[in-house]
């Protein structure tokens, strides 16, 4: 018997010195297969007194669901606790162990592999189906670490960041990352000014004073919080939404123009479907390759379109007009027709200039052009469009080099650009220093972005939350900080 007991006990890997394993057995239950381990569990002594003159009086049966490794076979420990009265000071107990906690037929065990796997993106249903408890058991572990993440008020990281998520009921929270480990520092249910003064109110004078930076989107509300909270802290503005907001005012002003050309006219097309290329940094279009026109249905360069016709060719370099006569000896759906019509500036130009290497096809803008010369082509369709763009250009190459005397230059510019650019660089005037800051400092809101998209991942998965406390729990168990196998902190035992 001795042997068996601490054969299941290794199996198990229980080390209850109290627990002894009699016999194991399968059976079915509800039409599935289980394996049910038979255990008397000893009540050595009094747990009032110490006693050991203990008085027997049967035993209380409870069936352990345990975990297991094939979740096709649960495992369930049927337990026999002893009832005792003690002879010395007459009270009545009855045998527990740290196998369940008490009035729990959920092994401790199991608590902590469904916790291990709550620090994960994987849905309660499957978790609860992969440990064999039911899915508001999963909930209850969950809601026994919401107490565990209650913030200190004496402390505050010297670089934070603000934003905001769209979470339960399709609301907006707050959130605040620290800069520098990017760790959450709070989440707050709602967004609102009053709520976020009286959290911040809540710190020493000395943590909020300890706050240098504060790297913010443009809501022009988070800058009140940040002077009435933090004396000696710089307002940042995101350098991402920064440039967001420009490339937005600049993409609606393409379509302005762009609608008062006829929608069959190049000008549209080249406006339109490209439209891409407009917002990429001009050094990174492509100057080189000019792609294939679907006119002449060949994968032919330049140069071997002016090759075949070269008699032709000789002739449109002198006299335009030859050309278009020579082009009309030809019938309109031949080949010929449409090399002579289609390509005619390739005629103009020094063969020396001509591509003749890499050919590509794009039947949008019906031309051989390459991403730059669309692009050159499409902004010199309108002054305020191309005044625009070179502002843009310049705009971004300014923050990226921190390059702080050009931005102001540039926020201060006076040249026809537009209502929609006007506005944009209006709103930087009025956060020019924060503005500023974001181009010249190292911190932006890079790290809270990347951690909406993992909170927006965490409520994808779980088909969305209706309780706030649970979602903030389950953000705060899949961070990097609990990513462990056995969080053994975080479980509260009954």
């Amino acid at each position: 018997m001795s042997s068996l007991n601490h054969c299941i006990k290794f199996e198990l890997d229980i080390k209850d010195e109290n627990i002894v394993f009699k016999d194991y057995f399968y059976k079915s239950i509800k039409l599935q297969k289980h394996k049910i381990y038979e255990a008397e569990l000893i009540q050595p002594a009094c747990p009032f007194c110490g006693s050991l003159d203990l008085l027997h009086n049967g035993h209380l049966i409870a069936n352990i669901h345990y975990p297991t490794a094939n979740a096709s076979w649960p495992v369930i420990i049927r337990l026999a606790k002893q009832r005792v009265k003690c002879r010395d000071c007459d009270h009545w107990s009855m045998a527990q162990s740290e196998l369940a906690s008490k009035y729990c037929s959920i092994s401790n065990a199991s608590k902590l592999k469904v916790l291990s796997a709550l620090t994960e993106d994987r849905s309660m249903t499957s978790i609860a189906r992969e440990n064999n408890v039911s899915i508001n058991t999963v909930q209850r572990v969950l809601g026994n670490c919401s107490h565990r993440f209650i913030d200190s008020y004496e402390y505050l990281p010297a670089h934070l960041a603000f934003d905001e998520f769209k979470g339960v009921d399709r609301q907006l929270h707050f959130i605040c990352l620290d800069g520098d480990s990017h760790q959450v520092v709070q989440i707050l249910r709602t967004r609102y000014k009053k709520n976020l003064l009286k959290y911040f109110g809540r710190f020493s004078p000395q943590a909020r004073a300890n706050v240098k930076t504060v790297t913010m989107d443009l809501n022009f509300y988070y800058q009140d919080i940040v002077r009435a909270c933090f004396p000696n802290a710089q307002i940042v503005i995101d350098r991402f939404h920064m440039i967001q907001m420009l490339t937005r005012s600049f993409n609606s002003l393409r379509v302005q123009v762009m609608k008062t050309f006829d929608k069959r006219s190049r000008q549209y097309q080249l406006l339109k479907s490209p439209w891409k290329l407009y917002l990429k940094k001009f050094d990174e279009l492509e100057k080189a390759h000019p792609r294939y026109n679907w006119h002449y249905k060949d994968c032919l360069t330049a140069q071997i379109v002016i090759d075949r016709f070269h008699m032709i060719q000789m002739l449109t370099r002198s006299f335009n007009s030859l050309r278009v006569q020579v082009m009309k000896t030809f019938d309109k759906r031949s080949r010929q027709y449409q090399l002579l019509k289609s390509p005619w500036k390739l005629y103009l130009k020094k063969y020396d200039e001509l591509e003749k290497i890499h050919p590509r096809y794009n039947w949008h803008y019906k031309d051989c052009l390459t991403q730059a010369q669309v692009v050159t082509e499409g902004i010199n369709t309108s002054t305020t469009l191309e005044n625009s763009y070179n502002l843009m250009q310049s705009f971004i190459q300014a923050v990226e080099t921190g390059n702080t005397h050009e931005l102001k230059s540039l926020i201060n510019c006076q040249d026809q650009i537009g209502t929609l650019m006007h506005k944009t660089l209006l709103t930087f005037k009025h956060n020019l220093t924060a503005v500023l800051n974001g181009a010249a400092l190292p911190y932006s809101n890079g790290c809270l972005e990347g951690f909406n998209r993992k909170i927006k991942q965490i409520e994808r998965t779980a088909f969305g939350y209706s309780n706030f406390t649970n979602l903030l729990t389950r953000i705060r168990l899949e961070e990097d900080l609990y990513k462990e196998k056995e969080p053994n902190s975080l479980l509260m035992t009954a």
